[in-house]
């Protein structure tokens, strides 16, 4: 009989360390491998979200906001322009309710998928510019946006644009400048990296008092995130109708508590 050689120990304890390093390297592999295509889809995520924030921004701008039917106008527009990077399904792009319904789809936590605030006119500026019901919650508070080019640039009105900082002075024409914020709650797809990016919400938002009650977050103020990354992006644009803050668009101006 042909002797059978013996494996010596040391190799024995040499292929164990490298199953061992082997277990505990390739998770660490994965989850980079993991966050480099993650953080690829939100770079190309943000790109995209700068254009359909200007393309929502156009529509506010060319039509303003009156009703709840110009709500879904906005909604829709960028629930279409992020397809993209978020998938329609079954959806027709033509379906304005469909998409808007899609926008206003809630995460586990009651996070919508997609909001936007206009920062800009804000209510101070409606306070010093708008003309009609300019309380709060406003009536019917209007901003003139007949004749820009032949209105005096330097008739100027204090206004305190945001919370601590001093006013400063706003013509007509600077009160009629849109700035856009949108936000969208971007799922990647990524394995895990989806619940290890969270995105701050609340449930007091003026973007989420804009939704039925069915809809409204049923957990409160206990979480203040959803899975998912929460990516934002602003567009500045030359309103070209009056802007109006009134019971419907007051939810979503900055200022505002109704």
């Amino acid at each position: 009989m042909k002797n059978i050689p013996r494996i010596s120990s040391s190799k024995l304890r040499a292929k164990g360390a490298s199953m061992i390093e082997t277990i505990i390297v390739f998770p660490i592999l994965m989850f980079v491998g993991f966050g480099i295509v993650h953080l690829g889809l939100v770079y190309q995520a943000k790109s995209n979200l700068e254009l359909t924030a200007l393309m929502a921004a156009k529509v506010i701008s060319a039509r303003g906001i009156a009703n709840t039917a110009d709500v879904d106008e906005v909604l829709a527009e960028i629930r279409y322009r992020m397809a993209a990077t978020d998938k329609l399904g079954t959806i027709n792009a033509n379906d304005t309710a469909g998409l808007a319904a899609s926008a206003r789809e809630l995460s586990a936590v009651g996070q919508p998928r997609a909001t936007f605030t206009i920062l800009r006119p804000n209510k101070a500026i409606f306070d010093a510019w708008g003309q009609g019901a300019c309380g709060d919650p406003p009536g019917d508070c209007v901003i003139p946006n007949d004749n820009l080019l032949f209105r005096d640039p330097t008739d100027v009105r204090n206004v305190a644009l945001s919370t601590g900082n001093p006013p400063v002075p706003i013509n007509i024409q600077d009160a009629n400048i849109l700035t856009l914020e949108v936000s969208y709650l971007l799922d990647t797809g990524v394995p895990f990296m989806s619940l290890l990016t969270i995105g701050a919400s609340s449930s007091s938002t003026p973007q989420s008092r804009e939704l039925p009650a069915h809809e409204s977050n049923p957990f409160g103020n206990k979480f203040r995130g959803s899975p998912g990354i929460l990516i934002k992006a602003r567009a500045n644009i030359l309103m070209q109708t009056g802007a109006s803050a009134n019971p419907t668009s007051c939810r979503f101006i900055s200022g505002y508590t109704c």
